[in-house]
């Protein structure tokens, strides 16, 4: 009975550490890539200033060792960017892909993709982002590693950052975009364009709750939804609602 009772409780001890294990497997999550890194042209760089220069057309030129990358584009971030922590220098590493269908718009590549229309449908742009740490250039080529790299987010400033550089909608936070919004004349209103707000950041208990509108509205003509997100310290961005504001049967164009 005793070597019975004996095996038992080896079982439920062996079922126990199994669980523990599953549990802490599944809250660390799979194993994210470590950055892909290229070595400074020399160590004095700080800044992307030092291997890009400005054309006359507004985009950027860099030569030197961050052609590894084969970025086809570069660009420079917004300002608001600054506010993640930690600070690195930071650009934007730009590709165009032929995915084969204009009905195909998602790769599981990039920080983010912005899917072609008209003369580029059945092409995606796959943005990556270039930082300047640990006297390399490193490329941020996945969500989960922008995610690992900014987490914690610590306030609603740079939850807003964090926010916009995933492009899952976007913040509208000047009157003049807002006013684009509330005036389209091309479709139907849902809602009372009064009603319409400027977009915000609040810290919650359990993160940072963010309002937002579909990105693709802003640009050109299409159904324009707004959101509710929830930005969690970790960086994980969860939608909590989502509303049908406007609707238009035209598609973009360009």
């Amino acid at each position: 009975m005793k070597k019975i009772l004996i095996v038992v409780g080896i079982i439920i001890i062996l079922a126990g550490l199994g669980g523990a294990g599953y549990w802490y497997w599944q809250s660390k999550g799979a194993a994210v890539e470590p950055l892909q890194k290229v070595t400074l042209d020399n160590p004095n760089i700080d800044s992307f200033e030092d291997v890009c220069v400005t054309k006359a057309d507004g985009q950027l030129s860099c030569k030197g060792n961050i052609e590894q990358f084969d970025c086809e584009k570069y660009d420079k971030v917004d300002s608001d960017l600054t506010y993640l922590q930690p600070h690195y220098p930071m650009l934007t590493c730009e590709n165009v892909k032929t995915i084969g269908s204009k009905d195909v718009n998602v790769i599981e590549e990039g920080v983010y993709t912005v899917p072609g229309s008209g003369l580029l449908a059945g092409r995606v742009t796959i943005v990556d982002y270039i930082i300047i740490k640990d006297a390399a250039f490193q490329l941020i080529g996945s969500q989960d590693q922008f995610r690992q790299l900014f987490q914690p987010i610590n306030s609603a400033e740079e939850a807003a950052a964090y926010f916009q550089v995933l492009h899952k909608a976007v913040l509208v936070l000047d009157e003049s975009s807002l006013n684009k919004l509330k005036s389209s004349s091309y479709g139907e209103y849902l809602v009372s364009p009064e009603t319409l707000t400027l977009n915000s950041v609040t810290e919650t208990g359990d993160g940072f709750t963010v309002t937002a509108y579909s990105e693709d509205a802003i640009s050109c003509i299409a159904d324009l939804y707004g959101y509710t997100f929830l930005v969690n310290p970790d960086g994980n961005v969860v939608e909590q609602s989502k509303t049908l504001i406007w609707h238009s049967d035209l598609e973009c164009t360009s």
